[in-house]
């Protein structure tokens, strides 16, 4: 098993695996909140060929700041930026690890869908395609129109028991996040040019598969794929269906 690595972009801390040669880039945005370990999905990722990147959202866990005080697209553009330039500062040793990306692939979900979305249509032309597992898509509906998940509740519950882990000082994470423009579905909902892949739970009851359905026919490079695996980004649901996500 390969030793996942350490690193900071400005604000943005990120773990890594990078390959020798020169591979394709895959991204994993987390959702909210996140385990902060995603070490399996990583390995597998890294196992089927890829360098793999997973930052944290300014605010929490290891990254500097405050959440959703600033631009995260911002942030994340910049970190976008540093990784491309081949080299980054291992924290480990403090040595620096260079690598050489190909193309560029997005995988997030749930909360981190409409991150993923903006990035790629902040940075047109970087990414070759995004995967989205049970995305909010568009926090001004998110619980208006279905039955979901409560964002306000949670805002409160994330200050109460993930404290230190997420430095959050608003009360509504829905308010928030639409305070940036390019988390608002106007700026990627009908713009966004990448080829994008869903896997989204009929049953999920934390975010309805009707934004799926209704973000799918909004463009013809956009595929929804049915499964039973709930609502998490998981190992067992990326292998369950790699071969439908066309990241080869």
């Amino acid at each position: 098993m390969e030793t996942i690595l350490r690193s900071y972009s400005g604000e943005v801390f990120f773990e890594f695996l990078t390959h020798k040669e020169e591979v394709d880039a895959i991204i994993i945005l987390p959702g909210f909140p996140s385990s902060n370990n995603y070490d399996k999905l990583m390995q597998f990722l890294y196992e089927k060929g890829f360098n793999v990147f997973f930052p944290r959202y300014p605010g929490s866990y290891q990254s500097k700041g405050k959440f959703l005080d600033e631009n995260p697209l911002d942030h994340l553009s910049g970190f976008v930026d540093h990784i491309s330039g081949g080299s980054t500062e291992n924290l480990w040793d403090l040595g620096t690890k260079n690598f050489r990306n190909k193309r560029y692939f997005l995988l997030s979900g749930s909360f981190g869908g409409p991150f993923a979305c903006a990035l790629a249509k902040k940075n047109s032309g970087k990414f070759s395609k995004i995967i989205l597992t049970s995305p909010v898509l568009d926090f001004s509906n998110h619980n208006v129109e279905f039955e979901e998940q409560d964002l306000f509740h949670l805002t409160g519950f994330i200050k109460r028991s993930f404290i230190n882990l997420y430095r959050i000082e608003f009360d509504d994470l829905v308010k928030q996040a639409l305070m940036f423009d390019e988390l608002n579905k106007k700026f990627y909902w009908s713009e966004l040019d990448v080829p994008v892949t869903i896997l989204h739970d009929p049953k999920d009851k934390t975010v309805s598969i009707n934004h799926s359905k209704r973000f799918v026919e909004e463009k013809e490079n956009r595929t929804l794929v049915k499964h039973g695996f709930g609502h998490n980004l998981s190992v067992e649901l990326i292998d369950q269906y790699w071969d439908q996500l066309g990241l080869s």
